[in-house]
């Protein structure tokens, strides 16, 4: 018995004696991949996943909108995974379209919500989804370049989250108001922009305390600027232009609002004094203000030649301009002087050349981009052109580029329009890029979705489009204006809106007298007749001079002749 326990003990001690281990590096090795899948397993039992409501809500809207998430973001049926979880990947890459973001910090990291969602440029048709007023705690969202028709659902009120709402260029359906945002109190951005929304701007503006940037614009919005707007302390974008706002402007700015549109509405009355502010883009044409005398505004010249009653006729009206846009006086191979246009517009600006002869208006900004470049270049051959250089420059537009003729000619006219893709080159990236935009003559369109590389067949090439005009109140308005289709961004440069190089105007059914020529006739005129005056008068003067010469000269042979008459004296010589 003592022998068995005396063994038993000796084996215990064997057992807690540390032994020389047989562990090989290849056991270790595989040890190591053992824990690293059952850590990976672990963790992916314990991923938070989507909320089921919001994963249907997505897999409906997307079932009647025909499209298709991606899979970079909707791995395995999970919305919320890959991209959509990813902080190095932005809502605005162009890849991610559609795309969402999502949070999954709820309920203990167990539950993902969207938090984010875009669908730009994706041409899809029919109504705004009421499903993306589940995504409650939604703080970005974007639908724009779409064909989406209707208003927007009274039931987007329920997003009181968001900081970035933009939705644009409905089509159809009943108009509807700004009701919708008065819970909004988080915006920072609100781009609401040709929706036909009606109803009058909120009084309370001054409520939305992060609001930076407001695009109401192209929309029916009547009534008078609430003065709470122009006070907002946050407020540095104010694009309102193209609705049928009334009244005065309002007495005081903030100073922090530096860009504003209120162009083609119906605002009237004085200027107050803050529109000398330095560094203010202020578009004010097309409405009805009394400008007498702006020369001690730091406003550009000429604002009175583009109000609603387009004081600025000539006796002598005009026939023909031409204009080199975004660039320097060029001669084309047919003798046209194409002008100098290289005036530096910005984001609400408008420029009246020094002859009042034409104009031009700029409004917009690339609220995705810090490369807000109005005037693009390029140092490429241009082919089907004699005029490469004329192509080498272009005014670009991020939302509505209008050009005018001012004074000119009753009758019609034959409008030339140039242009050339020199954005999008013709690599294999990017030759699926879109520059999508419509045109309107006189409040006409003439073009819609005009693609400049579609139309040429590749970038770099020139493409010249006519159209023939009618002018009876000596104004012309050429308008290029961008509906939110086509590529919005490559590489996170904004690229999209409308872009023109050269304007030609030529009457099309009359032959008009310029009026320059005119004036240079007028001129000439003016400085000869003086000349030819003083040179009459002279020689006037030198006739009536040799006329009194000749009768001196005729008196004095007179006298001489009378004296030869006399009895010569005859002297008698002494022989």
């Amino acid at each position: 018995m003592k022998k068995k326990r005396k063994k038993r003990r000796e084996t215990s001690m064997e057992m807690l004696k540390p032994r020389t281990s047989s562990y090989s590096p290849l056991h270790a090795f595989v040890s190591f991949l053992i824990i690293c899948v059952s850590c990976f397993i672990g963790s992916s039992h314990a991923q938070a996943k989507t909320d089921p409501s919001e994963a249907r809500a997505l897999n409906t809207m997307f079932q009647r909108l025909r499209i298709s998430a991606t899979t970079s973001w909707n791995i395995s049926g999970e919305p919320c995974s890959g991209t959509a979880i990813d902080n190095a990947t932005n809502i605005d890459d162009p890849t991610l379209n559609p795309g969402i973001k999502c949070d999954c910090t709820f309920n203990k990291r167990k539950k993902c919500r969207v938090v984010r969602l875009r669908m730009s440029a994706m041409d899809v048709t029919g109504p705004i989804p009421d499903e993306i007023a589940m995504f409650t705690r939604l703080n970005f969202l974007r639908f724009e370049g779409n064909s989406l028709q209707g208003s927007i659902p009274s039931s987007f009120s329920n997003l009181t989250s968001l900081t970035t709402l933009r939705i644009s260029d409905l089509s159809g359906g009943s108009s509807f108001s700004l009701d919708l945002i008065k819970n909004m109190k988080s915006l920072r951005t609100l781009i609401l922009r040709n929706n036909k929304m009606s109803g009058v701007l909120p009084p309370n503006m001054n409520e939305f305390k992060d609001l930076q940037m407001l695009d109401l614009s192209f929309n029916n919005l009547t009534g008078p600027i609430p003065p709470s707007l122009f006070n907002s302390s946050s407020l540095q974008f104010l694009f309102v232009g193209n609705n049928s706002l009334s009244g005065s402007l309002p007495s005081q700015k903030s100073p922090v609002l530096l860009n504003i549109d209120l162009s083609y509405n119906q605002l009237s009355g004085s200027l107050p004094s803050w529109v000398n502010t330095n560094g203010l883009q202020l578009n004010l044409v097309a409405n009805n203000f009394a400008i007498d005398d702006l020369n001690s505004s730091v406003l550009p010249s000429g604002l009175n030649c583009l109000q609603r009653n387009i004081p600025c006729l000539s006796e002598s009206p005009y026939y023909t301009f031409s204009i080199n846009c975004g660039g320097k006086s060029i001669t084309a191979s047919d003798e046209t002087l194409f002008v100098d246009d290289t005036e530096n517009l910005g984001a609400a600006s408008y420029y009246v050349s020094d002859t009042k002869r034409w104009a031009v208006s700029n409004v917009g900004t690339y609220t995705s981009s810090q490369n807000d470049t109005y005037i693009l270049s390029s140092t490429h051959r241009f082919d089907n052109t004699l005029d490469s250089e004329l192509f080498q420059t272009a005014r670009h537009s991020p939302s509505s580029l209008r050009y005018f003729g001012l004074g000119l000619q009753t009758g019609n006219y034959t409008v030339s329009l140039q242009f050339a893709e020199l954005l999008f080159e013709d690599q294999y990236w990017m030759r699926n890029e879109t520059r999508v935009f419509d045109i309107y003559i006189q409040g006409i369109l003439v073009e819609k979705d005009f693609d400049i590389r579609k139309k040429a067949g590749k970038s770099f090439k020139a493409v010249k489009k006519e159209y023939i005009a009618s002018v009876s109140n000596n104004f012309l308005e050429i308008h290029f204006f961008w509906a939110g289709r086509g590529t919005t961004s490559i590489l996170n440069q904004a690229v999209y809106g409308p872009l023109i190089s050269a304007i030609s105007v030529t009457p099309q059914d009359f032959k008009g007298t310029d009026s320059e020529e005119k004036t240079n006739k007028h001129l000439a005129i003016g400085f000869f007749v003086p000349i030819g005056v003083a040179a009459l008068i002279l020689i006037v003067m030198v006739i009536i001079w040799e006329h009194k010469e000749r009768k001196l000269r005729m008196a004095e042979d007179k006298v001489q002749l009378q004296g030869t008459d006399a009895t010569p004296t005859v002297s008698a010589v002494q022989s």
